[in-house]
């Protein structure tokens, strides 16, 4: 609170003299926090207004205004992860109340989603472009990854350790992720983009230890289908949100299960381990509550 409070009156240079890794709305981007950049902010900011939003569908908490407050905070880190975190947490505010309130948080969370497409540049420069791009199918995969690098960064280092990961089977890795990179590309037809991806190919010709961009996909590239059961867990939750015919819940965890699993998460960051756990207790409590 204090940070946005100080960065909103103009002390962002002297916030970034104490806080180091602290990242201001210069250049487009939002605010980092005590993060080293904005979406890792936005994943901690999420996991707190994920759990007040539980809390108050279950009337634990009482004050739409506190979530609303965690919305805005959660939004201005201005990163797109933080734009889909924020549609997950308003299909979970949809999904266990009533008819009235369903249309106020609806009017909320539209005008919050205008707001911030019109203030994040990155909607106006990349998604809406790339959008438009993959349903007019007027570029090949490789051509709309090199075009658009900042949106296909991640898709390109998580879906190419899941392919490898899985081809191998039962086989470990027998070589480092980013020694065999080169390999992986050309494998599965993207060999042009260690030399023309903007973000891929020049981190990778400055030397930088490349890597899946979240746990899941890391994992299955060293030990390959013997990492399945890893995502077990969060299935299962799934299977029992859509059993309970939540089904605004389950939209809302598929989501969530994607961005954790296959977007982006950082390996050390046990949020994502709870964030299921979480899910399933607000399950359990809405069937204790019908009975």
């Amino acid at each position: 609170i204090s940070i946005a409070a100080l960065t909103l009156l103009g002390l962002g240079d002297w916030l970034s003299l104490i806080f180091p890794r602290y990242v201001s709305f210069e250049g487009g981007r939002g605010l980092s926090y005590l993060s080293s950049e904005p979406s890792y902010a936005a994943t901690y900011i999420f996991f707190i207004a994920l759990v007040y939003t539980l809390g108050f569908n279950q009337r634990y908490f009482t004050s739409r205004m506190i979530q609303i407050f965690l919305l805005g905070i959660l939004l201005s880190t201005f990163s797109l992860i933080s734009f889909f975190y924020f549609l997950s947490i308003m299909l979970i505010s949809l999904s266990n109340v009533s008819t009235k309130k369903k249309i106020y948080v609806t009017l909320i969370a539209s005008a919050s989603i205008v707001g911030f497409m019109f203030s994040v540049e990155r909607f106006a420069n990349e998604l809406f472009p790339l959008i438009e791009a993959v349903f007019s199918q007027d570029q090949e995969k490789q051509e709309l990854a090199i075009n658009y690098p900042s949106a296909s960064t991640r898709v390109i280092l998580n879906s190419i350790a899941i392919l490898d990961g899985l081809d191998r089977v039962f086989l470990f890795a027998t070589s480092s992720y980013s020694a065999a990179l080169p390999n992986l590309l050309d494998r599965y037809g993207l060999e042009q983009i260690l030399t023309r991806h903007e973000v891929i190919g020049a981190l990778y010709s400055e030397g930088v230890n490349l890597k899946p961009q979240a746990l899941f996909p890391y994992i299955v590239y060293v030990f390959g289908i013997l990492s399945l059961p890893f995502i077990f867990y969060p299935l299962y939750v799934i299977g029992k949100i859509l059993l309970s015919k939540s089904y605004l819940l389950f939209i809302a965890s598929i989501f969530i299960l994607f961005l954790f699993y296959f977007y982006q998460s950082q390996y050390v960051n046990p949020i994502q381990l709870f964030v299921f756990i979480i899910i399933e207790k607000f399950v359990d409590a809405i069937r204790r509550a019908a009975h």
